[in-house]
């Protein structure tokens, strides 16, 4: 049985839909509608609030592929002054710094 709530459910399914459609597509598309529609709307509830879902998320597990998609959606760059992508490790440590201001 998966004991997850429906926030955590709902924030790993934005992680996944957006890293997905990255790597088919190399765009940005919103995950919100998608994930929205699976976990709320099809079982019959509301999402009466904003998920905050950067303290659900062990950064360290996901692919570089899916870390690039969040970190393109909230603006953070991917790229170093050289135009070279940064590592996992350092593309992490962007992401925190990101997560701590919020």
């Amino acid at each position: 049985m998966d004991k997850r709530t429906t926030e955590q459910k709902y924030c790993s399914c934005l992680m996944k839909v957006r890293g997905n459609m990255y790597i088919k597509t190399k765009k940005i598309i919103s995950p919100y509608a998608i994930c929205t529609n699976s976990l709320y709307n099809r079982q019959r509830k509301r999402r009466t609030k904003m998920v905050r879902c950067t303290s659900y998320y062990n950064f360290k597990k996901y692919s570089i592929s899916h870390l690039r998609a969040f970190a393109l959606e909230k603006k953070i760059k991917i790229k170093n002054k050289h135009n070279k992508f940064y590592s996992k490790v350092e593309l992490i440590k962007k992401i925190q710094i990101y997560k701590n201001k919020k």
